[in-house]
């Protein structure tokens, strides 16, 4: 199925010659309304049109593998209560410039986290690019009601909904089957663009979440400024850290096949930390207001 979210150019005519070409492909027009464009009502089309117990969601610009919704149903199968399993999506590789190795780390980082996180019983993040729950989760947590004052948040709020509500199990997928790839950013605009949308999703995180994050973030920048204050202490420290992150991050590299991030690790951190201290907390600030 293919949710046509008001869209003025060529695509409606693009859907119809595929439905011609795909009998088994439904396609759902949503006309703009006064309401506005948000995502979280195209993807609410879709649903409400699905005929199917189990949803899986993926985003224009990716390109899931042959077996990824084989992999997904098979998980679900697996499992006894209800899932919201959420998977990886990395970027594609553009090349060893600084912006595509930069997006690449940042989405690495986020996977982990996002693993990590789920895996110790309190996760509070999702990519909605590779994303799959049964609909009776979604029908149990009222849709995406709780969260349409957000303009992102199909994925990351609904999880921590999911939870709020115990609706579900929600569990990282690490099989490479299930692994969504995704067209990297061209330009720093269109990176920065693209995280600031995401992080606007922060404030509306619980508080446990939003602790811990500042928790997690905030030691980084004060290891990362200790060499200023402490002298040659505070440069142990801050290559301490570094050293333990790299054998944290290691088993995950080779897990979701980033091994070429390891050897820029340093640099790549001190790009994440810029954006963790000035695009992030600027977007929980100043939300965009288009997508």
């Amino acid at each position: 199925m293919i949710v046509d979210d008001g869209s003025s150019d060529a695509t409606p005519k693009i859907l119809e010659r595929w439905r011609r070409r795909i009998p088994r492909l439904r396609v759902v027009r949503r006309e703009e309304d006064a309401a506005g464009g948000n995502k979280k009502r195209a993807m609410e089309a879709g649903i409400a049109a699905a005929s199917h117990a189990l949803l899986a969601f993926t985003d224009a610009d990716c390109e899931p593998p042959p077996a990824w919704l084989e992999t997904l149903a098979g998980l679900h199968a697996s499992y006894a209560r209800p899932s919201v399993l959420v998977g990886y999506s990395p970027f594609r590789s553009s090349g060893n410039s600084l912006l595509a190795l930069a997006a690449r780390y940042e989405t690495f980082v986020t996977g982990v986290l996002t693993a990590g996180a789920a895996g110790l019983g309190i996760p509070y993040m999702a990519v909605g690019r590779n994303l799959s729950y049964p609909a009776s989760v979604f029908e149990v947590v009222g849709g995406f009601r709780p969260i349409m004052h957000s303009m992102s948040g199909d994925d990351d709020l609904f999880v921590q909904e999911v939870v709020r509500r115990s609706a579900a199990v929600v569990r990282a997928v690490m099989d490479p089957a299930s692994f969504v790839p995704t067209q990297a950013p061209t330009t720093w605009r269109a990176w920065l663009r693209q995280k600031r949308r995401h992080a606007s999703a922060g404030r509306f995180y619980s508080a446990r979440s939003q602790a811990a994050l500042a928790l997690f973030h905030g030691s980084n920048i004060i290891v990362w400024i200790a060499p200023v204050f402490l002298g040659w202490m505070g440069a142990a420290l801050l290559g301490t850290r570094l050293a333990v992150q790299f054998a944290a991050l290691r088993s995950a590299a080779h897990r979701l096949g980033e091994e070429t991030l390891l050897p820029v690790q340093p640099l790549m951190e001190a790009i994440y930390l810029l954006y963790t201290t000035l695009a992030a907390p600027s977007a929980m600030l100043f939300a965009p207001r288009r997508w």
